[in-house]
């Protein structure tokens, strides 16, 4: 079901067990686009990202399933 606008997310922070998960996401990015991946810095990136509050950080956002009261399902 696509997602709109209007639609309430949840942002979940990636934890440092998530980097194959990230990179796989690059990775789809890089491809939809059509731009070459270097996969070993694209791994390291990330990684350093994970580990260094100082450069930002990454999260998952998801569609949350609200039932038509506003419960969070």
């Amino acid at each position: 079901m696509p997602v709109s606008a209007c639609d309430p997310v949840r942002f979940t922070p990636a934890r440092a067990d998530a980097l194959e998960g990230l990179l796989s996401l690059v990775r789809e990015y890089y491809d939809f686009d059509g731009i070459p991946l270097d996969g070993v810095s694209a791994r390291r990136g990330l990684a350093e990202l994970r580990t260094d509050a100082s450069l930002g950080g990454a999260w998952f956002v998801t569609p949350m399933l609200v039932t038509s009261d506003g419960v969070e399902k």
